[in-house]
């Protein structure tokens, strides 16, 4: 048992099945859980990923790299964890970069591609300002900053991507504890924020 706070289905070793991530909290290890494929579910306590201990939050499978299965993002109170599998059912914590060395108190992580140049890109969700990690294609990520959706401090709680307006790019909603924000992809690597309407 832990004190989990979300959970993230994917078919993380490709065998058909669907298989389950759970973030902990109060500093427990994450939990995760192998689908066996006969209506059963095994913890996996291999590798650092089912072991790491962590005040955890969100977490989101997406694979960055491209090499065709999922990895992982777990948003934590202090440096975030980001999981590259390697096709084998095993992962390789990143200990490089901005998105596992910023010192933010995360709440979750959403995957999308804003700038239509064929990989997935990173908004975080944080207790200050939220981030934008844009994927260079490399298996690097480079911090986004100067535009709407990255400029203001608004006790945000979630973040989704997508394309509201069917004009080819992703637009972003964020839920916020107070007025929430709904930005419109410009198609050039900038957002237009909505000032009125339901949503926001």
């Amino acid at each position: 048992a832990g004190y989990s706070t979300a959970a993230s289905w994917s078919d993380y070793d490709r065998d058909g099945h669907l298989d389950l991530f759970v973030s902990n909290s109060a500093n427990g290890a994450n939990f995760l859980y192998h689908n066996n494929g006969d209506g059963s579910f095994s913890r996996v306590f291999n590798g650092v990923i089912g072991n790491e201990a962590a005040s955890s939050f969100g977490c989101s499978w997406g694979d960055y790299d491209n090499d065709g299965d999922p990895d992982l993002f777990v948003a934590n109170v202090a440096k975030n964890f980001l999981y590259r599998n390697d096709g084998n059912g095993n992962f390789a914590k990143l200990v490089t970069g901005a998105i596992v060395n910023d010192a933010e108190t995360s709440r979750s992580g959403s995957w999308g591609d804003y700038d239509n140049d064929g990989d997935l890109d990173l908004y975080v969700i944080n207790l200050g300002r939220n981030s934008l990690y844009e994927n260079n294609g490399n298996g690097s990520f480079s911090k986004v900053g100067g535009i709407a959706p990255v400029q203001y401090s608004r006790d945000s709680r979630s973040g989704h991507w997508a394309d509201y307006d069917n004009d080819g790019d992703l637009d972003l909603f964020v839920s916020n504890s107070g007025d929430n924000a709904l930005y419109l992809n410009n198609g050039d690597k900038t957002f237009l924020e909505f000032q009125a309407g339901f949503l926001v």
